[in-house]
């Protein structure tokens, strides 16, 4: 099998030893190909990313185009015929949710780079079904312009075309197929960067639409093409009583940060405080105080609620 591409755009240099602790020992499966600011003081990066094998490239980006820049131009580097798959992830440190209480660096990471047992379903989930781009799936949005439409039709003009399905991943991290986004990107990157470029620092939307956010939609519709799906994420059920959260039976993703998100509703958010053979404790800190609860295991993914085996409501 061949190995996927992980292209890294990692400004925060102090998630560096993060984001090696996902990939170290990733050497049969990924080769990493990393970016790094040039303003930017990069001893912690290069010191952790110099201890992995599998790293095939160090390069230093402006700090313009946010993470979309150096993304273009390594996209137009790597070789399809090498890799069939790239992942794109980058060092994101905003926090996301209607309490911005969810780390949703967390989230997107750990749908593509966090189970080496998911890495490979994922693989075989885009080559069965011959897909465009996998990812987070709470994190999938569908017409989801907002003020960023013009900039998207600047360009649609650019490719001559006006995408169809206009789906993207919130948060911009996602698995690709190499040769699809190469077919897009490649003859248009001189006027992609032009665009991207303008933008320097960090990119906000306070102020209108930009080309940043525009592109990353535009890089959700590029996958839409070929079919563009939720990535496989191994999950738990909790059961718990009603007046707690808005349903009985939900889905749960366990982060490798020790977090945990709920999969119908990602602002459902906390982290475990204690999981053993036939428990679990969770602090929930979506609401207005931290809220400790405790879960009994049932079976080998389902867990419910202390209080609501007593038949506490």
């Amino acid at each position: 099998m061949k190995k996927v591409a992980v292209i890294i755009w990692l400004y925060h240099n102090d998630l560096s030893e993060e984001f090696v602790s996902l990939l170290n020992n990733t050497s049969d499966i990924f080769d990493i190909y990393l970016c790094l600011c040039e303003n930017n003081d990069n001893t912690k990066a290069l010191y952790y990313f110099h201890t992995l094998s599998n790293l095939k490239s160090i390069n230093f980006y402006p700090n313009i185009g946010a993470d979309i820049y150096s993304f273009i131009d390594q996209i137009c580097h790597i070789h399809p015929g090498e890799y069939d798959y790239f992942i794109k992830i980058h060092s994101k440190k905003s926090l996301w949710g209607s309490k911005r209480i969810c780390n949703w660096r967390a989230i997107l990471l750990h749908s593509l780079i966090s189970d080496r047992e998911n890495i490979q379903k994922n693989i075989k989930f885009m080559n069965k079904y011959n897909l465009g781009a996998t990812g987070c799936g709470p994190l999938i949005y569908d017409n989801n312009e907002l003020m960023h439409g013009d900039k998207i039709y600047e360009f649609e003009k650019i490719f001559n075309t006006s995408f169809e399905t206009r789906r993207f991943f919130g948060g911009n991290m996602f698995m690709g197929r190499t040769n699809l986004f190469q077919n897009y990107i490649i003859t248009h990157q001189r006027q992609i960067l032009e665009l991207i470029s303008t933008e320097k620092n960090k990119v906000s939307e306070a102020y209108g639409g930009t080309y940043c956010h525009a592109f990353e939609r535009i890089l959700g519709y590029i996958g839409s093409t070929q079919g563009l799906k939720p990535s496989i994420e191994s999950t738990i059920r909790i059961i718990t009583p009603s007046n707690e959260i808005p349903a009985k039976r939900l889905n749960f993703v366990l982060l490798y940060n020790q977090d945990i998100y709920c999969v119908q509703n990602p602002s459902i958010y906390g982290y475990v405080k204690d999981i053993s053979d036939d428990h679990i404790a969770v602090v929930w800190n979506n609401s207005d105080s931290p809220a400790f609860r405790q879960y009994l295991k049932i079976n080998k993914n389902t867990y419910i609620g202390i209080r609501h085996a007593l038949g506490v409501y």
